[in-house]
């Protein structure tokens, strides 16, 4: 197996991943100001980087696959390993500092853009509470209460 194929994939994620995190940055930006276009604009072309990190993943535990495959590799968790951990003692100390460098960089994208989405989760829904809340200002409570009904 060849180690720049492994690094190609790695950091070809990594750069997907990156260009998600600036595009969630951005909607959240553009949820705080109310940015409707904006909004739907991000949406799209989040929606693209997804579909290509979809193919990206695919590719990466097709070569995961191969990789345990190849060097025998029997799992002792039921979690995927990574591919550090299968080509370890196999390829030069070097080139798996790479590697492993590469998947920290990739995990460490993952977790800031689930923040971020947990942040941008809890703007919207203070978003619609809000406007929940503004609506029944606006209209007042339909329902009258018992006391309130003319006689």
């Amino acid at each position: 197996m060849n180690t720049k194929e492994i690094l190609n994939c790695l950091n070809n994620e990594a750069g997907i991943l990156l260009n998600l995190k600036n595009t969630i940055i951005e909607k959240q930006k553009a949820l705080i100001a109310s940015d409707g276009n904006g909004i739907d604009l991000l949406s799209h072309t989040e929606e693209s980087l997804l579909a290509g990190l979809r193919k990206s993943e695919t590719e990466r535990l097709t070569l995961l696959h191969n990789l345990k495959e190849e060097f025998r590799y029997m799992e002792e968790t039921n979690q995927q390993p990574k591919l550090s951990q299968i080509i370890k003692g196999k390829v030069v100390k070097e080139e798996l500092e790479k590697i492993s460098s590469a998947e920290e960089y990739v995990r460490n994208l993952v977790k800031d853009i689930k923040e971020i989405n947990r942040q941008n989760q809890l703007l919207i829904q203070n978003s619609l509470e809000f406007i929940n809340e503004t609506i029944l200002a606006l209209l007042g409570n339909r329902k009258k209460s018992f006391v309130d009904k003319k006689v």
